[in-house]
């Protein structure tokens, strides 16, 4: 499905041209918040493509819909000797406004309209003074946006300091937009500063992944490395190569440069000889470095490099210089002929240190055939970045080393162990790439570690029968030699099968844990083996969460903690806390903390406690992980867990929408527990939208025919769906025969959730005992949301059965926790019942005119929270805050936060 990105994340408080910058729109918001209406001065500085003319244009488009008056201009470097114009531009936008003028401040303002006073200063006054007037006569709030103050003229940056100094009366926000490098010399005193820095690498890797999505894998990282953070950069190349894929990122084609020869063919063809070299210089960096000063002045010269700094081609960065636009330098450096490119290559390896990957990458990029020296100092340099950390370094290298391998067998070892480096960072079609080179040159270099590796990548890829298929020839071709080997190839069936659930490759992983040890003496090996057997058979009378142990290896962690999560395991056992600081902390070794998809099992633990922002903040991490490499099954899930949670907030059809998004993204045939995952979030969501025949067809088809559960994971959480749903549909009868059916495991939470669903669907005399149990065994204070649910189910009961004093206890119980968690919907449904009950939930007092969104905002206003932090604390963007406070406080007679504190006071 080409071109298929996951939904924007619905947390994302920047508008969607913005990703990235949620942080710097926050303060920018808060200055254009409709109730502060407040003046303001603001210069945002950054680099070249920093970005700074995004936010500048979206500040306008919101300010405009906040009924701001906006006026725009900017500076230009061919217009710095036309005195006045930058300014004249704010001034034309009011024009209309002129006749309105008293006579002398009219004919002063068609003066300065015209540009007509000659001398600096007297132009300079009379825009300051007209524009002052005229913006005094505007209604409401305005806006001036000024970009690239730094190239506006002197007589307009006097203009805009007069206005700084000495604003007109009403509110006036100004933002204005500064190049890093002259910013100390251009803002004027009394600015606040706003600094754009380059992205966070998280940040620009899910814009790229937005704006490219079929550039993956090393591809993908290529291009984060060339753009550097610069989110114009990124949006220029989107322009340019929209249709751009990973391969022809990794060998750019001739119409690439050809099309980037053209686009700055008036920058490149300019610059005199001496420029030019030294541009072609910088530019055969291998697009991803910028250059120490010290090389450059090393062969062209400081004075060059200095003027060329001057013309704003360069930039500096530190001890370093770069191209202020990196498509510039890629550019300059596909213009220039392949001899000459090797000749700069060879140059920069001759000035830097020997044994340096650096200088091992410039010898390759010199070379034209095999060559066994660079091979080996490529293999070197390789190593010592494995050795820091940087394993996608060390994959880069090795892919290098084997394609200038004269050895095939070299080359092979070359390639199985650079995929081993690759799969630790998720590119998992360059794992594939190097196996298939690797297998080409000699299949015996593929061991049992590296069969693993490529067997989780294609797990990533969402092809399970491949994967399996792939595993089960291996394991013939080449047997494990020893116990290790044989428990990592029976770990990576076991993953398989768990994420297929073909009964066919449950009974391969079975066969092939019985061909281990059991009896091992290593306890790694025997924590691996208990989370390889809990894995293949999560409800088996053996199964049970691995004792806490050395966890070294990656899919250890991750059967871990999909057995905590599948076994209903208590989210603060021991060894299930362990899991989760270990992930949230990154202290694994071998690479556990680098496989996102431990993220999900641990954050469906924090959704059943109760701590829905810290799952959110793993969904998010495991987002990240997926826009950064090719984590193509693992996007699909993350979706599915936010369109989970999105329908237990109550929002039913952004759920459903999100969950129809991904729905033909990967063969579920084969994916059964995405499948599971996906059908469950549609049958909340549709429960959340109030059509319970849709809710309890879903969760239906979830179970077989004869009520087992077609994939084991969520068993509980699936009943309970189903049991909600078929009390509404008149289904409790057919309910009830699949509970009978589903098996699980023997603990407290499975007997708590288990006595509610039976006395829900029986609702008889003996309902009571089962409520009783799920909402008073202490146990349950683990899993709120569930505990919740228990009580509005036993307090509805209760008002049945006409006991509605107790009902009213329950019931205001489970509004309170179901309100806490952010659950609107269902919280919505335990009101009612509350008030069938006899209690109304209806607020009284100066807050009974206003939605029950309303009301939780402006509480929580009173209590002195901003709109960011209200924001944040209820799931949705400032500006949503900002539009119900607007709406709120005409209703309550109050026109500030003070005032509404001394109300509800």
């Amino acid at each position: 499905m080409t071109g298929w990105r996951p939904a924007i994340n619905t947390t994302e408080t920047a508008p969607p041209d913005l990703l990235g910058r949620a942080d710097e729109w926050s303060t920018i918001d808060a200055i254009l918040d409709p109730v502060r209406r407040g003046g303001a001065r603001l210069a945002i500085v950054g680099d070249a493509g920093a970005g700074t003319s995004a936010l500048l244009t979206v500040a306008a488009r919101v300010a405009r819909q906040r009924t701001f008056r906006v006026l725009c201009t900017a500076g230009h470097q061919d217009e710095k000797d036309l005195g006045g114009l930058t300014a004249q531009r704010l001034l034309i936008a009011l024009r209309r406004s002129v006749p309105e003028l008293p006579s002398a401040a009219r004919s002063l303002a068609v003066d300065a309209l015209n540009l007509q006073p000659q001398g600096h200063d007297e132009l300079a006054r009379a825009l300051a003074l007209s524009l002052r007037a005229l913006i005094r006569l505007q209604p409401g709030p305005t806006l001036m946006t000024v970009d690239d103050l730094h190239l506006a003229d002197p007589v307009s940056a006097q203009v805009l300091s007069d206005l700084i100094v000495a604003p007109p009366p009403g509110p006036l926000v100004m933002l204005l937009g500064v190049r890093r490098s002259a910013a100390a010399s251009v803002v004027p005193a009394g600015v606040d500063v706003l600094r754009l820095d380059p992205l966070p690498e998280v940040a620009a890797a899910r814009l790229l992944a937005t704006r490219l999505s079929e550039v993956t894998g090393r591809a993908r990282r290529r291009l984060l490395q060339l753009t550097a953070g610069k989110p114009q950069a990124i949006a220029d190349l989107a322009t340019l190569f929209p249709n751009a894929t990973t391969a022809e990122v990794l060998r750019p084609p001739s119409t690439w440069a050809e099309q980037l020869r053209q686009r700055y063919a008036a920058l490149l063809d300019d610059l005199d000889e001496s420029t030019r070299r030294l541009a072609g210089y910088v530019s055969a960096t291998l697009g991803d470095e910028s250059v120490p000063v010290v090389l450059i002045a090393a062969s062209a010269g400081r004075a060059a490099l200095d003027e060329v700094v001057a013309t704003g081609l360069l930039e500096p960065d530190g001890g370093a210089v770069r191209f202020a636009d990196p498509l510039a330098g890629m550019a300059a450096y596909l213009s220039r002929p392949a001899v000459e490119r090797a000749e700069l290559h060879r140059q920069f390896a001759a000035v830097l240190p020997a044994g340096s990957l650096l200088r091992a990458r410039h010898l390759a990029a010199a070379t034209s055939g095999l060559a066994e020296p660079v091979a080996a100092a490529l293999e070197l340099g390789g190593e010592q970045a494995r050795r820091s950390g940087a394993h996608a370094e060390h994959a880069e290298a090795l892919h290098l080393a084997a394609g200038l391998s004269p050895d095939p067998a070299v080359a092979a070892g070359r390639y199985a162990t650079a995929l081993l480096s690759a799969g630790v960072t998720g590119h998992s079609g360059w794992v594939r790439e190097l196996y298939a080179e690797a297998r080409r040159r000699d299949p015996a270099a593929v061991t049992p570690v590296a069969t693993a590796e490529v067997t989780l990548a294609l797990c990533r890829s969402a092809r399970q029968r491949e994967a399996m298929d792939l595993l089960l020839a291996r394991t013939h071709e080449r047997p494990p030699g020893d116990a290790v080997e044989r428990l990592r190839l029976a770990s990576a069936a076991a993953l398989v099968s768990r994420l297929s659930g073909i009964d066919e490759h449950r009974s391969i992983a079975r066969r092939l844990l019985r061909e281990t040890d059991p009896a091992a003496a290593d306890p790694g090996i025997r924590v691996m083996r208990a989370a390889v057997s809990a894995a293949i058979d999560p409800y088996a009378q053996s199964a049970a969460l691995p004792p806490a142990g050395p966890i070294a290896d990656r899919l250890t962690a991750l059967h871990a903690t999909w057995v905590a999560d599948a076994a209903d395991i208590a989210g603060e056992t021991t060894t299930a806390t362990a899991l989760r600081q270990a992930a949230l902390a990154r202290t694994w070794s071998d690479g556990v903390a680098e496989l996102p998809e431990l993220f999900l099992p641990l954050a469906s633990s924090l959704i059943d406690a109760g701590r829905w922002p810290e799952a959110d903040a793993l969904i998010a991490r495991a987002q990240a992980a997926c826009d950064a490499a090719d984590l193509r099954l693992l996007e699909v899930e993350v979706v599915a867990m936010r369109a989970t949670l999105a329908a237990l907030r109550g929002d039913g059809p952004g759920a459903r929408s999100l969950a129809e998004s991904v729905w033909t993204r990967v063969d579920l045939h084969q994916n059964r527990r995405v499948a599971a995952r996906l059908r469950q979030a549609l049958g909340i969501a549709a429960f959340a939208e109030g059509d319970h025949e849709a809710a309890y067809r879903h969760h239906r088809a979830l179970f077989g025919p004869n009520g087992g559960a077609l994939y084991p994971d969520f068993t509980g959480h699936m009943l309970l769906g189903l049991a909600v749903t078929a009390v509404r549909t008149g289904r409790a009868a057919e309910a009830l025969r699949v509970l009978d059916a589903c098996a699980g495991p023997d603990n407290a939470r499975r007997r708590m959730r288990h006595a509610q669903i039976r006395a829900m669907l029986t609702d008889d005399e003996n309902s009571e005992a089962g409520f009783r149990g799920a909402v008073d065994d202490p146990a349950g204070e683990a899993w709120p949301f569930e505990r919740a649910l228990a009580r509005m189910h036993y307090g509805a009961w209760l008002r049945r059965q006409r006991r509605v004093v107790a009902a009213r206890e329950h019931l205001s119980e489970a509004v309170v926790l179901l309100d806490r968690l952010g659950a609107e919907g269902l919280a919505e449904l335990a009101r009612i019942e509350l008030s069938a009950a006899g209690e109304s939930s209806d607020v009284t007092g100066p807050l009974g005119s206003l939605s029950p969104q309303q009301q939780r905002i402006v509480r929580l206003a009173a209590e002195g929270l901003s709109n960011i932090e209200i924001a944040t604390h209820l799931r949705m963007s400032p500006r949503t805050v900002g539009t119900h406070l607007y709406n709120a406080y005409p209703k309550l007679g109050v026109s500030s936060r003070q005032e509404l504190n001394t109300l509800l006071r």
